[in-house]
């Protein structure tokens, strides 16, 4: 976790580079490369500028027009600030599709399963909803939770967060907490 604005550039060839605020300038030592620490805005720009140098094009995290928010995370500011220095700025989706988000054959078959149990929770909880409406009237919110989770921990998925099951005005509410609804 940063405070301050860093740039870390990594040329297609080359030796990374980083400019790095001095309140911060060992956070990044782990990094390769070579490192340039700035204090005032004044050398955070021209350091900036000699980052730019040489390069007609760079990639940032930046998505036009916002169309991706995930990788969206440069401010229109600094994206002026580089132009400014010549080098046209790229989007770096391509980039991180390439690093952080490829799989290998056995990721693509575990996506695969993973895809088969999830959907198979499916027709579980809507055979229990089924079953409970018919011989009770209603079912627990939390009843449905419960037999999600038991049908993932049968088939050993993990998940970071239970499912949301939410009825009538909580149906929509993709923060709601399930338990804190009524019976249907």
């Amino acid at each position: 976790m940063v405070s301050r604005r860093c740039f870390y550039v990594i040329p297609r060839e080359g030796t990374p580079h980083i400019l790095v605020h001095r309140i911060e300038s060992d956070v990044f030592d782990h990094l390769p490369g070579n490192k340039t620490i700035y204090l005032k805005w004044q050398q955070l720009e021209a350091g900036i500028e000699a980052l730019s140098n040489g390069h007609s094009r760079i990639a940032m995290e930046y998505s036009p027009r916002k169309s991706n928010p995930y990788i969206s995370k440069v401010d229109a500011g600094t994206i002026e600030l580089v132009r400014s220095f010549g080098p046209e700025i790229a989007p770096s989706s391509d980039l991180i599709q390439s690093f952080e988000a490829t799989w290998d054959d056995e990721q693509w078959q575990i996506h695969l399963e993973a895809a088969t149990h999830t959907n198979a929770a499916f027709t579980t909880a809507w055979t229990l909803i089924a079953e409970q409406v018919r011989a009770n009237g209603s079912v627990e919110e939390t009843c449905v939770r419960d037999v999600i989770m038991d049908h993932f921990t049968k088939n050993k998925m993990t998940t970071y967060h239970p499912p949301i099951v939410g009825v009538g005005p909580h149906s929509g509410n993709p923060h709601y907490e399930t338990g804190t609804g009524e019976k249907h």
